[in-house]
């Protein structure tokens, strides 16, 4: 088995919308979306009472073995999160971007630390959620088979 796996995760900001026009709109992920949507970054994707949906962009969560603990802390949480950093635009009406997205909360530490004003979390999908524990568990049993096979080299079986 692969030792990193990328999967494509969209992100929707919401804003309310402010019937000034001038005034500086707040932006905030609230869902996150997996695989190539094929929606462009920015696009309006509706509207709802007071609030607008747009799509910040796609970004490759990339996962890797030697984090499967992180990423096995965060599913065992009540509420699995997804971290990510977004790109505010110069003209703050609209949308910011995805620069980055992870399911490491020792990662988003450090994300949060570097970039505070940019940071957000948003619940992972329970689709992601799953294809997060196929990855730990095919990593799981990988390193299970290679310490079978290092004690097996030995002369050593296990019982």
């Amino acid at each position: 088995m692969d030792k990193q796996v990328s999967i494509s995760v969209g992100i929707v900001v919401a804003s309310p919308r402010s019937g000034k026009r001038r005034r500086a709109r707040n932006w905030q992920a609230s869902a996150a979306v997996v695989g190539d949507s094929g929606v462009g970054p920015g696009r309006l994707l509706k509207r709802d009472g007071e609030t607008d949906y747009y799509f910040a962009g796609s970004a490759d969560l990339r996962l890797t073995a030697n984090d499967i603990e992180s990423y096995r802390a965060n599913l065992t949480q009540e509420k699995p999160r997804l971290y990510c950093i977004l790109a505010p635009r110069q003209d703050t009406n609209s949308p910011p971007l995805l620069h980055l997205v992870t399911a490491d909360p020792e990662e988003a530490e450090n994300y949060q630390a570097a970039a505070p004003g940019q940071f957000e979390e948003v619940a992972m999908p329970s689709a992601l959620a799953d294809l997060i524990s196929i990855f730990i568990d095919s990593h799981t049993e990988d390193e299970d088979d290679s310490l079978v096979a290092s004690h097996q080299r030995d002369g050593v079986t296990l019982h």
